[in-house]
């Protein structure tokens, strides 16, 4: 960044960063679904695989700006 400052080049004027976003999710949902799912596992009630959907927040950070017009 410091590079391309020197150049003159503001962000996020003149350039985005990537990756400009990032996901942010609760550990704390997810402990009481594992914990869950994990004694199940040990106690042979479940076998196998399953996929699970976590909800997650979009984090826009300031290095991004829309595209120029």
């Amino acid at each position: 960044m410091r590079a391309v400052r020197d150049l003159g080049v503001t962000i996020p004027g003149d350039l985005s960063l990537v990756p400009p976003s990032t996901a942010r999710s609760s550990i704390r949902l997810a402990g009481a679904p594992v914990g869950e799912r994990l004694a199940a596992r040990i106690s042979v009630l479940e076998e196998g695989a399953r996929g699970e959907v976590w909800p997650v927040d979009l984090v826009v950070r300031g290095s991004v700006a829309g595209a120029p017009a």
